[in-house]
């Protein structure tokens, strides 16, 4: 909780790095069977958009294609949406981190540079 302060003396408010998603509740993703931060919408145009990361969305049945679920920032696991959204107050606006993602049962990992606070 140390950088609150500072951030607060230079601008005037808390200074969270973005990623451009919606994420899942975790309670939804434990029901897909998912381990991780399910990614329900990505921002176009956004840091996740430019780094490739897949939202949730219907095929043309209508079925549910999950997106990607995030298990990891720079190694340190991701179990839970609340994990995801710890690890990325550690991190810095303009920060370029590695995600590890799942997606159609395999792993990936993709760098991505934080935005800025929306």
């Amino acid at each position: 909780m140390g950088w609150v302060v500072p951030d607060f003396i230079e601008y005037g408010r808390v200074q969270r790095p973005g990623v451009g998603v919606e994420l899942a509740s975790s309670q939804v993703a434990q029901r897909f069977g998912l381990e991780g931060a399910l990614v329900l919408h990505v921002e176009p145009g956004g840091p996740a958009a430019e780094a490739g990361i897949r939202p949730t969305e219907r095929d043309r049945l209508g079925r549910i294609a999950l997106g990607d679920a995030v298990t990891a920032v720079d190694d340190e696991p991701i179990r839970s949406r609340d994990d995801f959204i710890l690890a990325l107050e550690r991190r810095e606006p303009g920060e370029t981190i590695r995600l590890t993602i799942r997606r159609n049962g395999r792993e990936q990992v993709l760098p991505i540079t934080l935005g800025g606070p929306d």
